[in-house]
C-alpha cells in the first residue's frame, strides 16, 4: 500500500539550485571578466581605421549586458525561490540576508557593471555613427541607404531594447523577494 504522506522534496530542490547557484555565479564571472577585458579590447580594435568592429561592436556590448542581467535574474530567482519555498524559519540564509539588508554590495557591483557597460556603448556608438553620417553617395544605392540610415535605426532599436530590458528586469537582478 502506498504511503499517503507526500514526499519533501525540499532538501534536494535546496541541493539543485545551490548547484545552479554555483554554475550561474561562474557564468557571471566569465562575464565579468569578459567585459572588464573584452570591453577595451573591443574599443580599441573597431577604433582601427575601416574596421568592421566599429559598427558591431555596440551590439556586442549590449549583447554582453544583457546577457549579465539574464543570469544575475537567474541567481536572484534561485534565491526567491529557496526563500519562498524552501526556508521555514526567518533565521534561515536567505531570510537573513533579506532582513539583514545585506544585499547591498549585489545592488552596487549590479549598477556599476551596468554602467561600465553602458559608457563604453556610448564610448563606442559615438564614432560608428560618425563615420556612418560621414558616407557619402559612391557606392551601391542599397547599400549606401542602409549604411546612412538602416544602422543607425538598427543603433537606436538596440538601444531601446536594452534599455528597456534593464528597466523591466532592474529589481529582479537584485533582489529575492517581490
Amino acid at each position: 500500500m502506498a504511503d499517503k504522506n507526500p514526499i519533501d522534496l525540499r532538501e534536494k530542490y535546496f541541493d539543485t539550485l545551490r548547484e545552479e547557484i554555483k554554475a550561474t555565479k561562474a557564468r557571471i564571472f566569465v562575464l565579468m571578466m569578459t567585459g572588464i577585458v573584452g570591453s577595451p579590447l573591443l574599443a580599441y580594435f573597431s577604433m582601427q581605421e575601416g574596421s568592421f568592429m566599429q559598427m558591431l561592436a555596440p551590439f556586442v556590448l549590449l549583447l554582453l549586458l544583457v546577457l549579465y542581467l539574464a543570469e544575475q535574474t537567474v541567481l536572484m530567482r534561485a534565491g526567491r525561490y529557496i526563500r519562498e519555498s524552501i526556508e521555514q524559519d526567518e533565521s534561515d540564509w536567505e531570510h537573513w540576508v533579506a532582513g539583514l539588508k545585506l544585499r547591498s554590495a549585489e545592488k552596487q557591483l549590479f549598477a556599476l557593471f551596468v554602467i561600465v557597460c553602458l559608457i563604453f556603448y556610448i564610448m563606442l556608438l559615438t564614432p560608428a555613427l560618425q563615420n556612418i553620417m560621414a558616407i557619402e553617395y559612391r557606392q551601391p544605392w542599397f547599400e549606401y541607404y542602409f549604411s546612412k540610415f538602416g544602422l543607425p535605426f538598427m543603433y537606436a532599436i538596440g538601444t531601446l531594447w536594452a534599455l528597456f530590458t534593464l528597466g523591466r528586469f532592474w529589481r529582479a537582478a537584485i533582489s529575492t523577494s517581490e
